[in-house]
C-alpha cells in the first residue's frame, strides 16, 4: 500500500499473533515475535495493558511499536506488512493484524490507510465503525451477486 505523508518523525504500532515485518519503502522498520510451540496449555494468561483510550490487542496478539530514527521525507512511501499465519504445529489463526501511525506531535494513534480512504481512530469505537463500515462494504458485493452464488 502506497500513502503520502508530510514530512516528519512518526510512530508506528504493529500487531499480529505470530511473527511480523513490516517494511517502509523495503526497509524492516518493525517485527512481532512469532509464536513459540507450547503444547502443555499451561502457560499463563496475558494480560492486557492500560492504554487509555487505545484499542487493546486481540487476545494473542503481539504488539511492537517504532517510533522512528530519523524522518520520514514529504512524499509517498511504500508500506507492506508481511505476516506469518500457522506453521507446522500450530493453528492458522489471523487475529486482528493491524498497522496504525501516529503523526508528529500527536498522541493517538490512526490505523494505516490509503490517501484516499477515510480515517480511522485506534479506539474501540473506531474499530466498531471500521467493522460496521466493512460489513456493509461486503454486504453491498454479495448483493451484486447473482442469487446462485450468494451466501446463506
Amino acid at each position: 500500500m502506497q500513502r503520502r505523508l508530510a514530512a516528519g518523525e512518526y510512530r508506528l504500532l504493529v500487531r499480529a499473533v505470530s511473527g511480523s515485518r513490516l517494511f517502509i519503502d523495503g526497509k524492516i522498520v518493525a517485527t512481532t515475535d512469532f509464536v513459540s510451540k507450547n503444547a502443555e496449555g499451561h502457560e499463563a494468561v496475558p494480560r492486557g495493558g492500560a492504554l487509555g483510550s487505545r484499542r487493546p490487542a486481540a487476545l494473542g496478539d503481539r504488539t511492537s511499536r517504532a517510533d522512528r530514527h530519523g524522518s520520514l521525507d514529504w512524499g509517498t512511501h511504500r508500506f507492506e506488512l508481511q505476516i506469518l499465519i500457522g506453521s507446522d504445529g500450530l493453528r492458522h489463526e489471523i487475529g486482528q493484524p493491524c498497522v496504525a501511525i501516529a503523526a508528529p506531535g500527536t498522541m493517538s494513534f490512526q490505523l494505516l490507510t490509503g490517501d484516499d480512504d477515510p480515517s480511522i481512530a485506534l479506539t474501540n469505537d473506531g474499530w466498531r465503525e471500521f467493522e460496521a463500515s466493512e460489513a456493509r462494504s461486503l454486504d453491498s458485493i454479495e448483493s451484486r451477486q447473482p442469487p446462485s452464488v450468494r451466501g446463506k
